[in-house]
């Protein structure tokens, strides 16, 4: 395992997206229909801490939300994929 800074610098996607549960921007301002490559980060139960969504800002990321629910850890990443998918075309 790595940690989330180890994570983030080796990360060379195009878009990276911290999903937060203290806000951020929504998804369709964010994804652009024809990108190619796109960082998932999760934060355990309990959330993120404020240092850890600096140092994904830090390293090119972007906050976003995925609305006022907060969801669980196992079920965010499906909800966010299924976004990202649809967002991008990818749901078909």
């Amino acid at each position: 395992m790595v940690s989330l800074k180890q994570a983030a610098e080796k990360d060379d996607s195009q878009l990276k997206i911290l999903f937060y549960e203290g806000g951020g921007e929504s998804l369709k301002s964010l994804i652009p229909a024809d990108i190619k490559s796109v960082s998932v980060y999760i934060g355990p139960e309990g959330g993120f801490e404020k240092q850890e969504v600096e140092l994904i800002k830090e390293q090119g990321g972007v906050v976003a939300t995925l609305g006022s629910r907060i969801l669980r850890t196992q079920t965010a990443p499906v909800a966010a994929l299924t976004a990202i998918m649809l967002l991008t075309e990818n749901l078909e």
